[in-house]
């Protein structure tokens, strides 16, 4: 659970958004209109309050409600129109995080993201991936919600700039377990569509990725056993000698236009029965299959069905690797990442979602790269 106070935080940053912004409601009364503030009083809605698409708000790796319950009880005081924030869950020590304002006499839902520059001059990748998501717009097989809004607004305090991106809030609900594979399916077999869209380039992998496997690969090896991250039925040892000529071959991947996070948790199922796809916070240019890896694992496909599920990659040359040993890549450039995710998840409560995640992509490796395979 998030706490009250960056909670709080969330809505002070959402008034001063909404005081800019042409498009988001507001309970301060436009000064060119008529001067003064006038202060509202918004209750932090409990999922079991909302009008549509409850389970928006639950964390599928735990059941829990992601909405803040240290606010649920009494009403808040903030100068915001907005129903609900949450503050991002992978977020640093930036400020980062969602709001959203329900339906309402007429008025469609919507979010609005926000997150702080790094440097004041510079927009953040929200900006970026705001652009992408306006052009993926108009890609047929799946919907995405449509972007009415990209502003700024200064931190005057600390001489800083916060970007915030307005979407309308598609109204779907999240994929039920008896839907899971069906949908992701349907978004495997569009992808290929989606990668057309963008210049596809077919690589090596960069000098830091291969050495970061280099240094993390070795110490999950190593440590996994003891953080109970290592599947007891998978060879430590002959799986790192696979692991380590997988990285010696540097065999040529596919990279094109990525969404960055497209697991089954980031679709919906809209009322007219299509798919939506939402969070596109991470989209950018990276290894076409870690969007593949994405959707199979969060679908609990088995990994010997992989290989097969794996759509086509568009103009694949004769140099370019093929499905499995990209596939493994994706899966070998994920779990590179296993000390901050490992770290972030004992922060969240989440050690149990992590360990099982963990396990399974180490199974697949293991298929993926077994001997013959």
């Amino acid at each position: 659970m998030r706490s009250g106070a960056e909670s709080l935080h969330a809505f002070t940053w959402s008034a001063r958004i909404e005081r800019t912004s042409d498009v988001l409601p507001s309970t301060w009364l436009r000064p060119k209109v008529r001067c003064g503030p006038r202060i509202g009083y918004r209750q932090v809605l409990t999922e079991r309050s909302l009008p549509f698409g409850s389970d928006l708000f639950v964390d599928r790796t735990n059941g829990q409600s992601m909405i803040d319950d240290a606010l649920t009880d009494r009403p808040v005081r903030t100068q915001s129109a907005a129903d609900i924030t949450m503050p991002g869950v992978m977020r640093g020590s930036e400020l980062r995080f969602r709001s959203f304002y329900l339906p309402r006499r007429g008025r469609s839902a919507l979010t609005v993201a926000v997150q702080t520059r790094a440097d004041p001059g510079v927009p953040t990748h929200l900006v970026a991936v705001a652009r992408f998501q306006q052009r993926l717009s108009r890609f047929g097989p799946l919907t995405v919600p449509d972007i009415l809004e990209i502003g700024r607004v200064e931190d005057l305090q600390r001489d800083g700039v916060l970007d915030y991106v307005v979407e309308h809030m598609l109204e779907g609900s999240v994929i039920g377990a008896e839907d899971t594979r069906v949908a992701a399916q349907t978004v495997l077999a569009a992808l290929p569509a989606l990668w057309s869209t963008h210049p596809v380039r077919h690589v090596r992998l960069e000098v830091t990725q291969r050495e970061r496997l280099r240094e993390t690969m070795p110490q999950l090896v190593n440590e996994g056993e003891r953080l109970s991250l290592w599947p007891r039925q998978v060879d430590r040892i002959g799986l790192w000698q696979r692991i380590q000529e997988l990285i010696q071959s540097d065999p040529q991947v596919s990279t094109g236009v990525s969404h960055g996070d497209l697991g089954v948790g980031n679709l919906l199922r809209l009322r007219t029965g299509t798919l939506a796809l939402i969070d596109g916070e991470h989209a950018g240019t990276r290894l076409l299959s870690h969007d593949v890896l994405k959707l199979l694992t969060s679908a609990s496909f088995p990994p010997e069905t992989w290989v097969d599920l794996h759509p086509p990659l568009p103009g694949a040359s004769r140099q370019a690797a093929a499905p499995r040993e990209q596939l493994a890549v994706a899966t070998l450039l994920f779990l590179s990442g296993w000390r901050i995710r490992t770290m972030r998840a004992r922060k969240r409560g989440g050690d149990h979602a992590n360990r099982r995640r963990t396990h399974a992509l180490i199974r697949a490796l293991d298929v993926l790269l077994a001997p013959g395979g």
